[in-house]
């Protein structure tokens, strides 16, 4: 609260006062009231003393008689700061407009009225008064977090975020939990889409309160959008570590230098290591994951021979962070979808600034594969007709181009496979183009659609592959439902004109 100044007569309870020994205080001033019992000072310290002792309705008493004796600035904040606490939210509005009035150059009345206002829900006349205290002291970090949170309840998260971060830029002034300030500020984050520097401010917030549970529900959310789950099932994926692991030892026993692009848990990169490569610089776009992979590869020993950066691969550069071009390269940055992760333009992008003329690229092809499949099962999760005796039909408008096999879906696959894509991994870059040719059906069915799936190639020898109907393939990438717009009943022998065509990084098979 403000402290007025003490008059000579006063100095030993000021004395006390100052030195936290309230009772002796408390004591000392009523010694003055007993031969001045209106003696302005000594009533305005009362009613502080009373009000950190939690007796508030004492505390508006004497304040208010020290205002009637010899009314100051800082008898009408420290009243406004008094009635705010017993959530007279109208007067103690009205005190601080009286302090201003006397004193209007002093920056913490303007941030004291836009506590309240905020708190009544006046947000625009609140960060009135909060930019009025920046103006008269643009350091005051107080008044940068209360228009912060002004800001944030107006939904201006942009403002919002600048204020946060101005704020944490300056000195702690004790007033505000500096762990509810990077809350408050990793918050806007979130909302603005900045998933990666949100999860570092949840951080920090959480070293500063361990066991909050709103700050810890903010990290897991945040981690939520960071970290795909996919990551589990492909590290849970047996066939593809060993299929990795047996090419990884094939070509990685006494290489130079190995970049890795799309670090994740560091498996692929200590393997690399383990196989006997000099020096392995890896890569992730996430830092978050950057920093979980570093502290695994420490604990496993390998932090002397693997660097790990957390930058994309477009950003790595020989000299800098890769002390020479690398001699191999591994990328497992493939997805179900095959282009979605935007693979071929980030190898072909690698090869080309980061490689030496000849690199080995594990894996070095993929092969696009297809089938003609009847499936009700896939057919009703991607289209909607009848329901419960409406007609929804309509809303197939929105039905989506493609989706991820569920496990478990019953199909039936009525061609066979066909192979409008191979791809060399770092030689071509995804361009647009489109394929049409003819299916032929093996049997009798309603076709609704074609199911996809992917040969990858680690090298000339060992493959992964997740055939649909191969129960000892991967089960990391699962295969896709590309649906078709109708139904299609054909007979055995029938020929299906068949579209094939990539536009970016969206793989699209359809009837033609």
């Amino acid at each position: 609260m403000t402290i007025p100044s003490a008059s000579p007569s006063l100095q030993i309870a000021m004395a006390h006062y100052q030195a936290g020994r309230l009772p002796e205080a408390e004591a000392a001033y009523r010694q003055v009231l007993q031969v001045h019992p209106e003696q302005p000072d000594a009533l305005h310290f009362l009613g502080i003393i009373a009000h950190q002792s939690g007796n508030g309705e004492a505390a508006v008493e004497l304040i208010g008689r020290a205002l009637r004796a010899k009314p100051s600035a800082p008898m009408y904040c420290n009243l406004g700061i008094v009635l705010q606490a017993q959530g007279k939210l109208e007067a103690a509005k009205d005190s601080y407009r009286k302090a201003i009035a006397l004193r209007p150059n002093q920056a913490e009345l303007h941030h004291y009225l836009g506590d309240t206002l905020r708190a009544q829900g006046d947000l625009d006349a609140a960060t009135n008064s909060y930019s009025k205290a920046l103006e008269l002291r643009p350091d005051y970090a107080g008044a940068c977090i209360g228009l912060g949170n002004a800001f944030h309840h107006l939904n201006k998260l942009s403002a919002a975020e600048e204020c946060y971060r101005k704020a944490l830029a300056l000195p702690d002034d004790g007033n505000t939990p500096r762990a509810d300030v990077l809350n408050e500020y990793a918050i806007v984050l979130f909302k603005l889409g900045r998933y990666d520097e949100a999860a570092a401010e949840f951080k920090k917030a959480l070293q500063l309160k361990p066991n909050n549970p709103l700050i810890s529900q903010g990290y897991r959310a945040t981690l939520a959008k960071l970290i795909p789950r996919w990551h589990f099932s492909m590290l849970a994926d047996h066939d593809r570590n060993a299929a990795f692991r047996k090419a990884i030892d094939k070509h990685c026993a006494g290489a130079g230098l190995v970049l890795e692009i799309g670090t994740g848990s560091g498996l692929l990169a200590m393997m690399a290591a383990r196989a006997g490569a000099s020096k392995v610089v890896t890569c992730e776009a996430v830092p978050v994951i950057a920093e979980n992979a570093q502290q695994i590869i420490a604990a496993n020993g390998y932090s002397e021979r693997i660097s790990v950066y957390p930058l994309r691969s477009t950003a790595l550069m020989v000299g800098r962070e890769l002390p020479e071009r690398a001699d191999i390269l591994l990328a497992e940055i493939l997805s179900s979808e095959i282009l979605a992760e935007g693979a071929l333009d980030t190898l072909a992008d690698a090869r080309r600034r980061l490689l030496k003329p000849g690199a080995r690229i594990i894996p070095h092809a993929v092969t696009v594969c297809g089938a003609l499949v009847s499936s009700t099962a896939l057919h009703e999760q991607t289209s909607v007709k009848m329901i419960e005796g409406f007609d929804l039909s309509a809303f197939n408008e929105f039905a989506p181009s493609l989706i991820t096999v569920p496990k478990g879906a019953t199909y039936e696959i009525v061609s066979k496979a066909f192979y409008p894509f191979n791809f060399v991994m770092g030689e071509q870059s995804s361009a647009s183009t489109t394929i049409n040719f003819q299916i032929r059906a093996e049997k009798t069915a309603t076709i609704h659609g074609i199911v996809q799936w992917m040969k990858v190639f680690l090298d000339e020898d060992i493959c992964l592959e997740n055939a649909p109907s191969d129960e000892g393939g991967t089960d990391h990438w699962g295969a896709v439902f590309h649906p078709f717009t109708r139904e299609i009943e054909v007979a055995a022998g029938q020929e299906i004109a068949i579209c094939c065509e990539i536009e970016g990084t969206a793989l699209k098979m359809r009837l033609a």
